[in-house]
């Protein structure tokens, strides 16, 4: 403390310091709890300030952006993003970054293994666009065989009845 001549306290200098850095870090955090409000995780608050139990909770802050960080890469609008696209049947989106988290990592593998069997069951399906035509095609010639046969049969029914009334005339 700062004291005049007759020794009362006119300034707390040191005090007034640490309010001041106190401030600044609980500045800081209350603007990166509005950043991870909007979904950005990728952030360190800096600051520094001379109260332990101030410095100990923005320790604790950062430790936790570092952590959610590194299963989201940081910013959960790359994420939001890429559930907008597959809500929207379109399952070509990924999440690009540098380093990826644990989420964004899960979400392209379930992206590419939908995209995987999509990409199968389209070829099931012109596989079997492929086998329904031979069949239907088969069942064509089939019917014409028959129809062949059965024409014949007539021919020879028609022959033997004309046979016998010819004969019975």
């Amino acid at each position: 403390p700062v004291k005049d001549k007759s020794g009362k306290v006119v300034r707390v200098i040191k005090f007034a310091q640490e309010i001041t850095t106190t401030r600044q870090v609980i500045d800081s955090v209350k603007e990166s709890i509005e950043l991870a409000k909007k979904g950005v995780f990728n952030q360190e608050i800096k600051e520094v300030s001379d109260n332990q139990s101030i410095e100990e909770l923005k320790k604790n802050i950062n430790d936790l952006y570092k952590i959610i960080s590194k299963k989201i890469e940081g910013d959960l609008n790359k994420i939001y993003k890429a559930f907008e696209h597959l809500n929207s049947l379109d399952f070509t989106c990924r999440i690009e970054g540098d380093s990826l988290g644990d989420i964004s990592i899960g979400l392209n593998n379930l992206i590419n293994l939908i995209r995987d069997m999509l990409i199968e069951s389209n070829k099931n399906g012109i596989d079997l666009q492929i086998s329904s035509k031979k069949l239907l095609e088969n069942v064509n010639k089939l019917n014409t065989k028959e129809i062949k046969i059965v024409t014949k049969s007539l021919e020879v029914a028609l022959g033997e009845i004309s046979n016998n009334v010819t004969n019975n005339s």
